[in-house]
């Protein structure tokens, strides 16, 4: 699907779209940076999201337009480009960026962590939101010992995807095929048995390079034996809305003038000779920008040099924390270009997030994932465990990937840089959720005065302005606040406010920015707000009703061992 626009936004932060619209703008957004870029301006801009009480109307009529009308309406790397050969004025992004992490939480609603914004404007908004920082930057590098190779300067390529090349698993190629003056062209290939990229072009007829931001549109991608049999993947995704046809498993990446294609090969686990050693992807084209043609190329793909250097071993061991949250390692994949873990997960409550790394023979800790549901999320502006040393590290988030087995129930791809074939995984925390009873009586004639100190559970809130005229809201006002949370200690959210005469104010929401200490401990600042219909109260009761915390308690280490 084409780029995010305003119209989209809207609808999709207000729940309004319908549940097969909702789930392909998820999936776009989950994997498109450059909707990723104009969303977090948007988050920038915004710094707020409803609580549990939030109502649309509680923002002013023209707030919401206001924002999304200082976001470009085109993706910012397409508008930093200057490409003088262009096939036509609208923009075509297809599909989605690898760079970004593809944020298995997407479906899961009533979020308790927030980017900076704290509870949700709408689910599906706000669970995207708090994906927003998952992401890794570009890696830029570059690959001295294959100059000739196109992926060599590719600034979104991973580590593992540049030790592919470096080892020699990717392929020139010279493929084309010319219709309508147009040139499409097929540069080289990379295939092991976690991915296939590729790197594609378009040229006129006097040989100039094409905006690779406009290149085509009407795609239909096929892979097939070398008989001709389409390799279909499996049973689990055949009624997944989000992968209906081929060309939804493929991201599509701008690099330079060419394109980067690049297909996971998740869907194919489990089944016997699933990936024979050659292969075909069919391209067929329709429309180059506003030219219509028909370009169709065949791709050979060669994997049995990958698969020989490829190693797995199952595991199958299993670990149930005291909340009824299973965790099941199945299996470990040591490809060219990572090393992937395949798990299974089943949780019968909320309580379902963990953290764990993966560490060698002397426990040097080589990698770490930590779910993108906590990892770098907004209030937590840094990986909540970065203070424990075992935050999110050498993940591809390219590869990651989760199918949806059962109501709570979940298979993970989760996949790594290359890795040591002899390391164990290591569960270093349990996140969960539990009942608060907090409350804070604020005299707001005080609070105009000097700041108020509130200690509750062993958080110190500290109050610091009363703020009658909030702009966020028409008719509200607004609280300023700050706070420490004591160790392992994440967030609190539900909050509540009623005035003197007890009457609960329904339409609350929070803005937050949270660091980390020296200590370790998090630290909020933040600004609650309100409509109070203009009201300057005497009293306010502050109050929330659930907290998050990080327990390191746990033990559970497995060893895989790769045998001689």
């Amino acid at each position: 699907m084409k780029c995010l626009s305003q119209k989209h936004l809207i609808a999709y932060m207000h729940d309004k779209l319908p549940a097969t619209k909702r789930e392909q703008l998820e999936k776009h957004l989950d994997y498109c940076s450059d909707c990723q870029k104009q969303l977090e301006q948007f988050v920038n801009e915004l710094d707020s999201i409803g609580d549990d009480g939030w109502i649309v109307d509680s923002f002013s009529e023209t707030f919401e337009q206001d924002i999304i009308n200082k976001i470009h309406p085109y993706p910012v790397s397409v508008l930093k480009q200057s490409v003088p050969h262009k096939l036509s004025p609208k923009m075509n992004w297809k599909k989605r960026s690898i760079d970004i992490m593809k944020k298995m939480t997407i479906t899961v609603a009533g979020l308790a962590l927030v980017v900076s914004l704290g509870t949700l404007v709408s689910p599906t908004f706000a669970t995207y939101v708090s994906g927003l920082y998952t992401g890794q930057t570009d890696a830029g590098i570059h690959v001295v010992s294959t100059k000739n190779s196109l992926f060599s300067d590719y600034k979104k390529a991973d580590k593992g995807l540049i030790h592919a090349i470096q080892k020699g698993y990717s392929k020139p190629l010279d493929l084309s095929v010319t219709d309508q003056g147009l040139t499409f062209e097929v540069k080289e290939v990379l295939a092991d048995p976690l991915r296939i990229a590729m790197v594609i072009g378009v040229k006129d007829s006097k040989g100039n390079r094409l905006d690779a931001s406009e290149l085509y549109d009407e795609e239909e991608i096929s892979l097939k034996d070398k008989k001709g049999n389409v390799l279909k993947p499996n049973q689990e995704l055949a009624n997944d809305p989000l992968y209906k046809q081929e060309s939804d498993f493929w991201a599509y990446n701008i690099h330079g003038d060419y394109i980067v294609l690049e297909r996971t090969l998740f869907d194919f686990y489990g089944k016997e000779n699933a990936l024979p050693d050659e292969m075909n992807v069919e391209l067929t084209v329709k429309k180059l920008g506003e030219t219509n043609g028909n370009w169709k190329i065949q791709v050979p793909i060669e994997m049995e040099k990958a698969k020989e250097a490829t190693k797995m071993k199952k595991i199958n061991q299993e670990y149930t924390s005291p909340q009824g949250l299973k965790i099941s390692l199945k299996e470990v994949v040591f490809a060219p270009s990572g090393t992937q873990l395949i798990m299974e997960t089943t949780a019968k409550g909320a309580d379902k997030e963990f953290t764990y790394e993966l560490v060698d023979e002397q426990g040097k800790n080589m990698a770490a994932w930590e779910s993108p549901y906590l990892r770098g999320t907004p209030p937590v502006d840094e990986p909540l465990s970065e203070k424990n040393g075992s935050s999110n590290k050498n993940v591809l988030d390219s590869l990651t990937e989760r199918i949806r087995l059962a109501e709570g129930s979940d298979r993970w791809f989760h996949t790594f840089t290359p890795t040591s074939e002899k390391m164990s995984f290591r569960l270093t925390s349990l996140f969960l959720r539990e009942t608060a009873n907090f409350q804070a009586k604020l005299n707001i004639e005080k609070l105009q005065k000097e700041p108020i100190k509130v200690e509750g559970q062993g958080n110190l809130f500290r109050f610091t302005k009363y703020n009658q005229d909030e702009k966020a809201v028409k008719g509200g006002s607004s609280i300023d606040f700050e706070a420490v949370f004591p160790k392992d200690f994440i967030n609190v959210s539900g909050w509540k406010i009623k005035d003197e005469t007890g009457e609960r104010i329904n339409k609350v929401f929070h803005s937050e920015k949270t660091t980390i200490t020296p200590n370790g401990n998090i630290q909020l600042q933040g600004k609650l707000i309100f409509d109070n219909k203009g009201k300057l109260p005497k009293e306010l009761t502050i109050s929330y009703d659930k907290v998050l915390k990080q327990n390191h308690n746990v033990q559970w280490e497995v060893p895989f061992h790769l045998e001689k």
